[in-house]
């Protein structure tokens, strides 16, 4: 009961933070229009303000971030993905203190939205896990969320990640600030006008595709097994224990 009763603290951050991504959204075409999270024209790309709200949000995940990366190394039994889960903590913190510092936010918020979002259903079906709702006694609770979590993770942080996300950091970045000529120039790593530490962003914001993809071939690997031995002894074998985080264990006892 103590693990359900943590997990369905990560759900409820999830969800509020979801809800407040979405708020933040509302009136804005970041995502419809990937060329809007940059400004126009200008030597850096960067906008010169932006709303409290924004603001807000970015202070909230920081403290949740740091929060659950203390946990993850002081709180928590070490796990077999210990170092990954560590690595997706410095990471996420990394991008969230300097996409803040650099005026970057518009595509900070596109980022946690991904990540909040589809933590919802895996957060669900652990909790499920834990009260062993499978098969027919379920009503297959745990097998609906384990297709809704694999679906939604491999659409937005394997497919849509890179194909937009990483696309719009790593092209329209750069042609929002300098010319086209020398915006499809990548030999030049460090831009001048242009912005603002263009490699580190996107190298932090591919490494953490990388870790996407990761935690995806243990979903896939999980899948094979549900179908060949059976869904909790399978996961159990994949992946022990469990963390703050969402992409940690899929099943456990």
């Amino acid at each position: 009961m103590k693990k359900w009763c943590d997990q369905s603290w990560q759900l409820a951050i999830h969800v509020s933070m979801t809800i407040f991504e979405l708020y933040v959204l509302r009136d804005e075409t970041w995502w419809q229009d990937t060329t809007t999270l940059w400004n126009q024209g200008t030597e850096t790309g960067v906008f010169p303000s932006h709303k409290f709200t924004t603001k807000l949000l970015y202070v909230m995940q920081m403290a949740i971030y740091i929060f659950t990366a203390f946990s993850c190394k002081f709180l928590e039994e070490i796990r077999k993905d210990y170092l990954v889960m560590m690595t997706h903590h410095v990471i996420t913190i990394a991008l969230v203190t300097w996409s803040y510092a650099v005026g970057f936010l518009p595509v900070g918020v596109v980022v946690l939205l991904f990540h909040d979002m589809t933590d919802i259903p895996l957060d669900m079906l652990k909790m499920a896990n834990y009260l062993k709702m499978e098969g027919v006694r379920g009503l297959f609770t745990s097998e609906i969320l384990f297709v809704t979590t694999i679906v939604l993770w491999f659409y937005y942080r394997v497919y849509q990640y890179p194909t937009k996300l990483l696309y719009t950091t790593i092209v329209e970045n750069r042609e929002a600030s300098m010319t086209l000529s020398d915006a499809h120039d990548f030999t030049q790593l460090f831009p001048h006008p242009g912005p603002p530490s263009w490699l580190l962003f996107n190298v932090l914001l591919t490494s953490l595709y990388c870790l996407h993809v990761w935690w995806g071939i243990l979903l896939a690997r999980i899948l094979v097994g549900v179908l060949t031995k059976g869904t909790h002894d399978t996961a159990k074998e994949e992946y022990e224990g469990t963390s703050s985080d969402s992409e940690n264990e899929m099943k456990d006892d």
